[in-house]
């Protein structure tokens, strides 16, 4: 058993669950369809060495002093924890797997699938205690149907960032494709593996990153965001309070996919501090135009965009680190006035080779030095953002099954709106999705909104130069309803006697005298 310190981000995390604790926003969750002959035992024995492989999913928290601290436990020790806590367990030596089969006679598949789902979601959009839960993440397999199984990992976001989910899950895959392979051939580096992995991992933290490149950072940060306008408004009347919100996914036709994979390619001239072209990624990309359609929702030309990086280091010895290790940065982009869409790429992603050089300045500081620059700051201000989902694990394979991603929903959100984006690179596919508060949004709007993400994109990268306040945006039902059916000002008129004539006609008719 080790005990070790909270990262930043860690601490953060805690904080805002101690705060709301049946909060289940930090919530992460894969989820596959399998289908094929799958071997049950064999799939447990595969699930069961995971476990053992990454320590960091054999851990729990507690709180000392007022201060929280994760404790990292050996397989023994683990399973003590689990006869300790009394968790209800399906199969002792693997306490964080279950597995349900709802397949009966009579029962429609159909039907079974639904009620997986439903099954599947529940688990999902639990929320986790810190404190009491152990295990903090977990496997469920469900069959509902001949060869038709669901299967899905959930864990909490303090034990796991989405490098982590993939990394586990690409493990569970070979450790299930070839289990006769030990962690030495496997060439396994985990964070917590062995305790001078960890002493290791943070002695090479404090010397990549000490008090004075601390300090540079903060300045770096200071100067970036002075005077931002951290809040985006749209004008739009909230209808209460509370996290709870929707995903609503949508594709980007082949055009844009392959338009964006262009227009990457394309040679920059601008060049970053350490004389290298910058990177027009498809994340810089869908950034720039998630930015062009907020600039014109909005006209707001100063816009803050919060968003997720790796803050693994580049070094072979720690290829293969579990845990936690993500920071949030915040992107900074003005909009200048007729700029195009083209020059709007090179901006962003100029913006991001310098804010790449300083991302490691922990988000919680720089909340912390915004609120002393800025009394009337909140995190809360900050209500846009961009992520990615599935991390790689399309490469996913497992032996004598087919795999297929199913789409999640959490029923929580931490900001306003987000953009998710999933970029499979071997099928050429660009999945996304609006992630949005419902007490903001309606649903209906949010749909426009993807119509007209995907306008604006099309039009930007056919005509990089034309403005951005010029880029079409209108689907075509909404061209057509604009344009032709609210201008059919044409009315027939009820066939109707003028004034003078009614005046003549009452003038004829027989009155009675006066009385």
């Amino acid at each position: 058993m080790k005990t070790y310190a909270l990262t930043t981000e860690q601490k953060r995390m805690w904080i805002e669950w101690k705060l709301n604790p049946d909060g289940r926003a930090y919530n992460t969750a894969f989820q596959f369809e399998m289908h094929g002959a799958l071997d049950l035992d064999r799939f447990k024995r595969a699930v069961a060495q995971v476990r053992g492989y990454l320590d960091g999913y054999r851990q729990y928290f507690v709180e000392k002093a007022g201060e929280p601290f994760q404790v990292i436990l050996s397989k023994k020790e683990a399973t003590l924890e689990v006869q300790k806590r009394k968790t209800p367990v399906q199969f002792p030596d693997i306490p964080n797997f279950r597995f349900i089969d709802l397949t009966a006679p009579g029962q429609r598949e159909a039907d079974l699938k639904a009620k997986a789902l439903e099954i599947h979601e529940q688990g999902i959009r639990q929320g986790f205690d810190l404190v009491r839960d152990y295990p903090l993440e977990g496997y469920r397999l469900i069959r509902f149907g001949q060869d038709q199984y669901l299967f899905s990992q959930v864990s909490h976001h303090i034990l796991s960032d989405g490098f982590s989910g993939a990394l586990s899950l690409k493990l569970l895959s070979l450790c299930h494709n070839r289990p006769w392979l030990t962690r030495a051939v496997m060439g396994i580096k985990t964070l917590f593996t062995r305790n001078k992995d960890m002493g290791a991992y943070l002695e090479y933290v404090r010397s990549v990153y000490p008090g004075p490149e601390q300090q540079k950072d903060r300045a770096y940060w200071q100067a970036t965001l002075k005077n931002a306008a951290f809040h985006t408004d749209f004008g739009l009347p909230r209808r209460g309070e509370g996290s709870r919100g929707r995903r609503l996914r949508f594709s980007l036709p082949e055009e844009a996919v392959l338009g964006i994979s262009a227009l990457g390619q394309k040679k920059s001239p601008v060049k970053d501090p350490v004389k290298n072209p910058v990177r027009k990624t498809p994340f810089i990309i869908l950034a720039a135009a998630f930015n062009a359609l907020l600039y014109r929702y909005t006209g707001q030309a100063d816009l803050v965009l919060g968003y997720p990086v790796n803050l693994r280091p580049r070094n072979r010895k720690f290829n293969f680190l579990s845990g936690f290790m993500a920071n949030q940065v915040l992107m900074r982009t003005a909009i200048p006035e007729n700029t195009g869409f083209g020059a709007l790429v090179e901006r962003m992603a100029g913006q991001r080779q310098a804010d790449r050089l300083h991302q490691q300045y922990p988000y919680a500081d720089l909340i912390r030095d915004l609120r002393q620059e800025y009394p009337t700051f909140s995190p809360e201000k900050i209500n846009i953002s961009l992520g990615q989902t599935a991390f790689g694990t399309h490469s996913l394979s497992f032996r004598g099954l087919a795999l297929k991603p199913t789409f999640l929903d959490y029923g929580e959100v931490m900001a306003d709106l987000t953009l998710l984006y999933d970029h499979d690179k071997a099928a050429g596919t660009l999945e996304l999705a609006f992630e949005y508060r419902e007490s903001l949004f309606e649903e209906d709007f949010v749909r426009r909104m993807q119509g007209h993400f995907i306008n604006l994109i099309l039009d930007g990268l056919r005509r990089p130069d034309k403005p951005l306040s010029q880029l079409a945006l209108l689907t075509p039902d909404e061209f057509h309803q604009q344009w032709y059916e609210w201008n059919r000002t044409q009315k027939i008129w009820p066939r109707i006697k003028p004034v003078l004539h009614c005046f003549e006609e009452q003038v004829k008719k027989p009155r009675k005298p006066w009385l």
